[in-house]
């Protein structure tokens, strides 16, 4: 499996991503450290290391899992200093111009989950 900032321009390709202008908004260094802490989390999320993983059917796409959580670690971490106003930000669904949102973004995004499969799913336990 491919894990790399050229693989990841591949996939954030602008014929490929309609979230193309975001990633190419950052530079190849903060690219590359996102992508590998990126690979730490979700390794950590599925229980292996997700770069030994291989694509067994359609839905389970470990590098491409990865490359969603590198763009959302650059768009809602502090790997963005205050001072960059052109590097994209975290702005949430339901973002109001000029108002501070009290909600994180969420620490493994949506769609980094939804190409791991199965593998990815979180399973909650709740008392009552």
């Amino acid at each position: 499996m491919d894990i790399s900032v050229a693989a990841a321009n591949d996939y954030f390709s602008s014929w490929n991503h309609s979230r193309a202008p975001q990633w190419a908004g950052f530079d190849g260094q903060r690219k590359t450290a996102a992508l590998a802490q990126s690979a730490r989390m979700l390794s950590r999320c599925i229980g292996v290391d997700i770069e030994t993983e291989t694509a067994g059917v359609p839905t389970y796409q470990p590098s491409y899992a990865v490359f969603e959580q590198a763009l959302h670690i650059l768009m809602t971490s502090d790997a963005i200093p205050d001072g960059d106003k052109r590097a994209p930000h975290w702005a949430g669904p339901d973002a109001v111009p000029g108002e501070k949102k009290d909600d994180p973004p969420p620490a493994i995004h949506p769609e980094a989950m939804a190409w791991l499969g199965s593998r990815g799913r979180l399973v909650y336990m709740m008392r009552g």
